[in-house]
């Protein structure tokens, strides 16, 4: 199926499309979902194993653990499987809104080929954002809205890290508030109702298991995990229909432009 558009959307209809494409692709990003879920559960138990034997109790000792060689050790591997798995599912989510499948293999070799300029940008956007920030609020909220679709560009345009930087800059130029909007919302939707039901869940374990805190622990993790399977792919599909949105504007712009430029010559 191919969802590209022809015309610029509304935020209502970013929304609605990103909720339809959701639905229809699930066959397309189900895998990663579930990998995703994997990764929760490894994280989960892999740092907590990271520090089995280290008994902290002052606050120089917390840090000292957390400095710890294995501690940092889990932080890297696990960051690092994160990223490529995003990778790969922003790979297989972009092929299915072009009506281009991705196959798992292609996917996952695009997502190894990304982690380092995933990192690059996560690390030079986090760093502008930052400043932005230290100076006045507003400013690093301009410019992590600025700078959002960068991972976006990354996979489509297949860019390098500043290239994707000053891209995602140029699209949202003009547009900054509507582009935030959307994301901000449709973030806050799907967090809310991950949210809800973990709530209700875990509390459901807790009170069933309150006997077991070893179990109850267990199982409010994989909770975890299973919500981590059904919203790992909605942002990542906003972030594609809101850039497509974008790249339409601009390229009508162009147009436009061009069109006025011939009939004043």
């Amino acid at each position: 199926m191919d969802f590209r558009q022809t015309a610029p959307r509304s935020i209502g209809d970013i929304l609605d499309v990103t909720i339809r494409i959701y639905r229809a692709t699930f066959s397309d990003w189900w895998p990663w979902g579930v990998a995703f879920a994997v990764m929760t559960l490894v994280t989960g138990l892999l740092l907590p194993a990271a520090l089995t034997g280290i008994a902290p109790k002052a606050p120089a000792e917390v840090f000292a653990a957390l400095a710890s060689p294995r501690f940092i050790a889990a932080i890297v591997a696990t960051a690092i499987g994160y990223v490529w798995l995003f990778g790969a599912l922003l790979t297989s989510l972009n092929g299915a809104y072009v009506g281009e499948p991705v196959s798992l293999g292609r996917a996952a070799a695009s997502g190894g080929r990304l982690v380092l300029p995933f990192l690059g940008l996560g690390m030079l956007t986090g760093l502008a954002t930052l400043l932005g920030a230290v100076l006045l609020i507003v400013p690093g909220l301009i410019i992590a809205g600025r700078l959002a679709l960068g991972n976006t560009v990354l996979v489509i345009e297949r860019r390098g890290v500043f290239e994707a930087i000053d891209r995602s800059w140029t699209l949202t130029r003009g547009h900054w508030w509507r582009s935030s909007t959307v994301l901000f919302v449709g973030s806050l939707i799907i967090g809310l109702l991950a949210a809800i039901v973990v709530i209700v869940l875990v509390a459901i374990v807790t009170l069933v298991f309150r006997s077991e805190p070893a179990l109850a622990s267990l199982l409010t993790l994989a909770v975890q995990a299973i919500s981590r399977f059904f919203t790992t792919a909605f942002v990542p599909i906003l972030g594609i229909v809101l850039y497509h949105d974008l790249k339409t504007r601009a390229d009508g712009d162009d147009l436009e432009r061009r069109a006025e430029t011939l009939g004043s010559a």
